[in-house]
């Protein structure tokens, strides 16, 4: 997020400290003005930035980084007030190349991420996420990459499987494709999920509604067609009393 003034907007004027300056406190002033309303409302602002390299006037003695886990050479441009009441501070970086035919079965790239600055977890704590060219950072892959490192992956690289279905075997290039199919599948992914990424939040429970935790945890019942009676009509009567169409749609159906 960068905002220029106006008056130095003419690209023979982003020249010297004097504009650098100027964009900060214009910065500065947009963040403090937001603060209030951002908390009342209940909104998160995401604001993205670049980390530059830090030019130092004296080689012989380095200034400090602005926050810890910034690197020594890193500025973040812009104005300090953002990286002081921001909750969370997060460095992406792209890493490792991904091709179709290889591990993932998507073109993109793995990308880093690293917990500069958080109030809500451990700072310098790094994570990778899965991203595709065509479609984005995808939170499938993502979680699967997730699975991997926290070696929550049982079998082989030929035949992954998963702790609480076991009969569901694939690979890192197959498991989109069975992770949509099965709803089996779906089910572990979240109870992992659930039990595994809450370790990463320290005094987890003051930000997880409990409830909703455990209405998501419940066991939904599998609701199988019986019988059709309505062929014309494709109405089926089902396992819970109900009428639906072959394709799973509830309808509503008075027999003869």
């Amino acid at each position: 997020m960068l905002c220029i003034p106006e008056d130095i907007s003419e690209e023979e004027k982003l020249s010297g400290q004097m504009s650098a300056t100027s964009i900060a406190r214009i910065n500065n002033s947009i963040i403090k003005r937001l603060a209030g309303p951002l908390e009342r409302g209940n909104i998160i602002l995401i604001a993205i930035n670049h980390i530059t390299q830090k030019i130092e006037i004296n080689m012989f003695a380095k200034t400090q980084a602005a926050i810890n886990y910034l690197k020594q050479d890193e500025s973040i441009p812009g104005g300090s007030s953002i990286l002081y009441l921001a909750n969370n501070i997060i460095r992406v970086t792209t890493s490792t190349k991904l091709d179709e035919n290889d591990s993932y079965g998507v073109k993109g790239f793995m990308v880093k991420g690293e917990f500069v600055k958080s109030r809500s977890n451990e700072a310098g704590r790094q994570f990778e996420m899965v991203f595709e060219q065509s479609t984005g950072f995808d939170n499938i892959l993502t979680n699967l990459a997730n699975f991997k490192e926290l070696k929550l992956l049982k079998g082989s690289p030929r035949a992954y499987y998963l702790e609480g279905c076991p009969d569901i075997k694939f690979t890192l290039k197959t498991f989109k494709k069975k992770y949509l199919e099965s709803k089996e599948l779906r089910k572990e992914v979240d109870r992992l999920i659930n039990e595994n990424y809450i370790k990463f939040i320290p005094n987890s429970e003051a930000y997880i509604d409990k409830d909703i935790v455990s209405d998501n945890n419940e066991d939904e019942e599998d609701i199988e067609l019986i019988k059709c009676i309505d062929e014309e009509n494709d109405v089926w009567v089902a396992s819970d009393g109900k009428y639906y169409t072959s394709e799973g749609e509830e309808v509503e159906y008075e027999e003869e």
